[in-house]
């Protein structure tokens, strides 16, 4: 199993993260496994996390 951060909104104006372990699942045909250095959120998201 592999370890990742997970960030959860949990509820309207909280974010939460915890270190959760993960099972790495079979890749299908065509398929791909990446691993991101950077993330970002898009303003919709902001949006729904200060409640609208």
């Amino acid at each position: 199993m592999d370890k990742i951060t997970q960030v959860l909104f949990s509820d309207i104006g909280k974010v939460t993260t915890q270190y959760v372990e993960v099972p790495h699942q079979q890749l299908k045909p065509h398929e791909v496994r990446i691993a991101p250095v950077f993330y970002g959120i898009c303003g919709s998201d902001l949006h729904v996390l200060k409640g609208g």
